[in-house]
């Protein structure tokens, strides 16, 4: 649920206008994923526009670790990557995410 599938998820959500709860889990590679998200608005804009009776939101974000040189998350960005979803979300309801990696 990256950038190229914002208009699909849009589309999705303008479905559910009524939903109170949306847990989302996302699986991407260690390597390639983090840089991305640094920056990325964790679908706020999307719930903003189409879910105005959300009260919790999970976003769990697995990577996989296919390439050694990439053992896990740098704490920096882990901090980053909180710290920027807790404040696209701004306690507009509960929200939450949850990261962690696994080897396949």
């Amino acid at each position: 649920m990256w950038p190229r599938n914002e208009h699909v998820i849009g589309v999705f959500f303008a479905c559910l206008p009524n939903l109170e709860q949306l847990t989302i889990h996302r699986l991407d590679e260690l390597s390639l994923s983090i840089p991305p998200l640094v920056n990325y608005d964790w679908l706020a804009s999307k719930i903003s526009l189409y879910l105005p009776s959300l009260r919790q939101f999970t976003f769990n974000l697995h990577f996989c670790r296919k390439d050694r040189r990439f053992e896990s998350v740098p704490d920096n960005v882990l901090n980053q990557l909180q710290e920027n979803f807790k404040n696209v979300h701004n306690n507009l309801y509960q929200s939450r995410l949850v990261i962690d990696s696994f080897d396949p």
